[in-house]
C-alpha cells in the first residue's frame, strides 16, 4: 500500500509511505506522536515496486514541502488528490 497517515484534527502535515500494514504503521507512529494520528488513504497495488514507485513520485513532487522524512506540509485533500490522479493514470495508461 501507498498510505497517508494525518493528524486527528489537523490539516497538516501528513505522512505519505508504503507498507504492506499500514495499520501496523500508524501504531508505531502513534507512540512517538505527540498528536492523535490516523490513517487517512490506503492505496493498494499489484507489486511493492509499483508502489515505491508512486511514494517516488509524490515525494519528488512534493519535496519542497519535505519537513522531515516522509513528513509534508501538505493537507490530506491535496495529498490524497495527487494520488487518486496518479492512480487512475497509472491503471489507464500503465508506467
Amino acid at each position: 500500500f501507498v498510505y497517508i497517515i494525518a493528524p486527528v484534527n489537523a490539516e497538516t502535515p501528513c505522512k505519505v509511505g508504503i507498507s504492506n500494514s499500514p495499520w501496523s504503521r500508524l501504531s508505531s507512529l502513534q507512540t512517538g506522536s505527540p498528536v492523535a494520528l490516523r490513517v487517512a488513504e490506503t492505496y493498494g497495488f499489484n507489486t511493492r515496486d509499483e508502489a515505491v514507485k508512486m511514494e517516488r513520485l509524490f515525494h519528488e513532487w512534493y519535496a519542497e514541502w519535505r519537513l522531515n522524512g516522509e513528513w509534508f506540509d501538505v493537507d490530506f485533500e491535496a495529498a490524497n488528490f495527487f494520488l487518486f490522479e496518479n492512480t487512475v493514470a497509472i491503471e489507464v495508461y500503465g508506467w
